[in-house]
């Protein structure tokens, strides 16, 4: 996932934070379960949507989720050897979630939102929750905007209870 803007409570841990071995997406999420005890995380479930293989590390890419949908500002990533031994947990969460996950607007209303060029191609669009910088928490739709410069490929916050511009996210600076 990508690193958004910097909402939300950062959690940076060095050294060995849980007992357990981390070898799969699974104990990856068990162990940030475990830092959720140690840490003041409440209400905070995550998935892992990616494992990055480098030369000594694994680094597992955790995604915040609320009800089934993703937080936007809510990324982890847990660091571990390949033996499984844990080195760091690293990221940001939105605490606190409370809101109806039901949205106003259809993903089409929404799309309408903003302007698109004629030959603009969405890949994705999916709702979600983001929380911007005035710490407001928002339900959303949560669009990727391809193109074949990849300079011009973004993602696109918008409210999916009014249809206002959240974000506009450049994917080349946020990866």
């Amino acid at each position: 996932m990508r690193n958004y803007h910097a909402i939300g409570r950062p959690i940076d841990i060095r050294g060995k934070f849980t007992t357990g071995i981390i070898k799969t997406l699974e104990d990856a999420v068990k162990a940030l379960s475990r830092l959720c005890e140690i840490k003041p995380i409440d209400d905070a479930s995550f998935v892992c949507t990616e494992i990055e293989e480098r030369e000594e590390i694994k680094i597992f890419h955790l995604q915040q989720t609320y009800q089934g949908l993703i937080v936007i500002n809510g990324t982890f990533r847990v660091i571990a050897t390949h033996a499984g031994e844990p080195v760091a947990a690293i990221g940001l969460y939105v605490n606190g979630i409370d809101i109806n996950i039901t949205p106003a607007l259809t993903v089409g209303e929404a799309r309408k939102a903003f302007n698109l060029e004629r030959r603009t191609r969405i890949s994705t669009s999916k709702l979600a929750m983001y929380k911007d910088h005035d710490n407001v928490l928002y339900l959303c739709w949560l669009f990727t905007i391809s193109s074949r410069n990849p300079l011009s490929e973004k993602e696109i916050v918008v409210d999916a209870n009014t249809g206002r511009v959240l974000a506009d996210i450049p994917l080349a600076l946020s990866k």
